[in-house]
């Protein structure tokens, strides 16, 4: 059984809408597409992130939704199994947080491993909007390794910057400077 203790508040919220979502659908198990898709539901840093990477998030929460309603079906009540893909995805999202020295899991940790360790669903999705999952993970690692990005508030201190902070590099890149 994995410990929530040293995941984030945002990444338990992010867990919370996975199990919600697939328990209003009447999913037997949890997938990583219900986690992705909660992830971009959540926005914040995960639609950030990979627009800056080129992937369209409605596109991708598109066959993300097209592929969730074609799932099996259950009624009961009963409460989703973990399948052994988003189990895999969670190990990997604590191997990373570990490996960065990170104090806790993050809602970025879980985005890196849904990349990281993708199911056949998830592969076909990509592959259909021709996400290269190696290079987002590329450019999650650049947020992950910046002093800070694995302790609580972190999701919301890099959300902040996104909404009112401006990349003056970025600005600055188009201009022609003259002597």
């Amino acid at each position: 059984m994995m410990s929530l203790d040293k995941w984030t508040d945002n990444a338990k919220a992010v867990l919370q809408t996975t199990l919600e979502s697939a328990q209003t659908s009447g999913h037997p198990e949890l997938t990583p597409s219900h986690l992705l898709s909660a992830l971009l539901q959540d926005g914040g840093v995960t639609r950030a992130l990979l627009e800056k990477e080129s992937v369209d998030p409605d596109r991708l929460a598109g066959e993300l939704s097209s592929g969730l309603n074609r799932l099996p079906t259950v009624h009961g009540g009963a409460q989703p199994a973990t399948s052994a893909a988003l189990a895999a995805v969670f190990s990997s999202a604590q191997n990373r947080a570990q490996r960065a020295g990170h104090a806790y899991v993050t809602a970025t940790h879980l985005l890196w491993a849904v990349f990281d360790k993708p199911d056949d669903a998830l592969r076909a999705a990509f592959g259909r909007l021709g996400v290269d999952a190696k290079r987002v993970r590329q450019g999650i690692d650049e947020l992950l390794e910046q002093k800070g990005a694995g302790e609580e508030g972190a999701e919301s201190r890099q959300m902040a910057l996104d909404r009112f902070g401006r990349d003056l590099t970025k600005a600055l890149r188009p201009a022609i400077w003259i002597r």
